[in-house]
């Protein structure tokens, strides 16, 4: 399952970043779709997302609020669609994220996520993590294998 989180701070508002994130939402979405995968949309609070066009962006984002949500859960395959604009110092190891916006501050997102990706690159992105974990997981059990 592929778990996003979108960002809807204010920032998001501006030059529209809204209408492209819920684009980029709506791609995963779509390729999940089209590869049997499933998907789940989120807001920083955990709240799940049903349409994606009631989306409002206009909240104060805080990325405590991602970061202790995705440390007590079990969930894979995290990205974060944001343009980066946050006061709040945090790394999320377990997510990605797709930068959004001109204004993006891609600097914080590398600092806050494993990798980032440029909205046109949002295929790459969902195999990235999906290439990643999968052969993360299959290094473990390698790993079992061969315990003496």
């Amino acid at each position: 399952m592929i778990n996003i989180f979108i960002d809807t701070s204010g920032s998001m508002t501006e030059m529209g970043k809204d209408s492209a994130a819920i684009y980029a939402v709506k791609s995963i979405q779509d390729y999940c779709e089209f590869n049997n995968l499933q998907s789940t949309t989120y807001t920083f609070d955990g709240k799940i997302v049903d349409r994606i066009t009631s989306i409002r962006f206009d909240k104060n984002m805080n990325m405590n609020i991602l970061n202790n949500f995705l440390s007590n859960s079990n969930l894979m395959y995290n990205i974060l669609i944001s343009d980066g604009l946050f006061n709040d110092e945090v790394k999320l190891n377990n997510l990605i994220s797709i930068s959004i916006g001109i204004d993006a501050n891609i600097d914080y997102l590398e600092k806050a996520t494993l990798k980032v990706f440029e909205p046109e690159n949002i295929i790459a992105a969902i195999e990235y993590i999906l290439f990643t974990y999968n052969t993360l997981s299959n290094i473990e059990e390698e790993n079992d294998e061969y315990e003496w």
